[in-house]
C-alpha cells in the first residue's frame, strides 16, 4: 500500500507540474502548426485524418486536460490568493 501511495505522489507531482505543462503545450502548439500547414496545402479532410483525429493528437489533448485538472486539484482547498488561477483553469476545463 505504501508503494502505491509513493507512486501516486510522484505521478501527481509530475502531472501537476509546470515542466510537464510546458512540454505538453509545446507539443500541442507544434501539432497545431503542422495541422494548419497540412490543412492549407492538402485540405481539411487530409489534415483531419493526419493530425486532428489521430491517436497521438488526441493523446496530447487528454494529457493537457489531465495536467490542468491535476494542477487544480493539488491546489485545493481554495485560497483567496489563487482565485485567478482557479478561474482560468476552471475555464480551460470547461473548454475541454
Amino acid at each position: 500500500m505504501n508503494k502505491i501511495k509513493n507512486l501516486y505522489s510522484k505521478l501527481e507531482k509530475v502531472l501537476s507540474g509546470v515542466k510537464f505543462a510546458v512540454v505538453i503545450i509545446l507539443l500541442f502548439a507544434i501539432a497545431l502548426t503542422f495541422g494548419t500547414f497540412m490543412e492549407s496545402y492538402h485540405g481539411t479532410d487530409y489534415a483531419n485524418r493526419l493530425v486532428y483525429k489521430s491517436w497521438w493528437f488526441i493523446t496530447i489533448e487528454v494529457l493537457m486536460f489531465v495536467s490542468i485538472v491535476m494542477a487544480t486539484i493539488v491546489r485545493l482547498p481554495p485560497k483567496k490568493r489563487l482565485y485567478g488561477f482557479y478561474t482560468i483553469h476552471s475555464g480551460l476545463i470547461i473548454l475541454f
